[in-house]
């Protein structure tokens, strides 16, 4: 009965079993998180393209001479999922956001961006904080905004380009 070839059968069977619920797993949290992987580097949000690493994201924005739009988020945050599917994909927001900014991407759970989150002081999530090329702080803000206040603070942010920051200066 326990010969080496059923056990060897066994064996092969569950890993066919296990590889299918893994990767069952893997497209769900793809149709939980709406992100479209089209390259290491880039990842497509709420019809937003986004930057996937700071690095990347500080050399576009010093070679175009924009300032970069962090988004500090989670895949278990509420607000997030609510600015993913209500305010971000809107044509204003999301032209203004690819038009103005270098959107980077900063998954708050990723051991990669734990030095980013001390070094910005996120707090919460959704968190935006809007900085130079030369990460010098614009402007931030932390939680749901609906379209119109997130215009707004886009356009601010924008506007201050080279000036101290209008929201979050007083406190970093």
């Amino acid at each position: 009965m326990n010969s080496p070839v059923s056990t060897a059968l066994l064996t092969v069977a569950v890993l066919i079993l296990l590889g299918g619920c893994l990767e069952s797993q893997v497209q769900e949290t793809g149709k939980e998180t709406g992100i479209e992987t089209q390259n290491p580097e880039s990842e497509t949000l709420a019809g937003i393209d986004w930057v996937m690493s700071y690095g990347e994201g500080l050399r576009i924005a010093e070679l175009e001479n924009k300032p970069m739009l962090l988004y500090f988020w989670a895949v278990w945050c509420g607000f997030c999922k609510k600015m993913d599917e209500e305010v971000l994909p809107t044509s204003e927001v999301s032209r203004a956001i690819e038009e103005n900014f270098v959107p980077v991407l900063l998954d708050v759970d990723l051991e990669d961006n734990s030095k980013l989150l001390a070094k910005y002081r996120v707090v919460g999530t959704p968190t935006f904080i809007v900085v130079t090329g030369q990460e010098e702080i614009l402007d931030g803000v932390v939680g749901y905004r609906d379209k119109r206040a997130f215009l707004d603070f886009l356009a601010g942010s924008g506007a201050t380009m080279g000036k101290s920051g209008t929201g979050m200066s007083r406190f970093f």
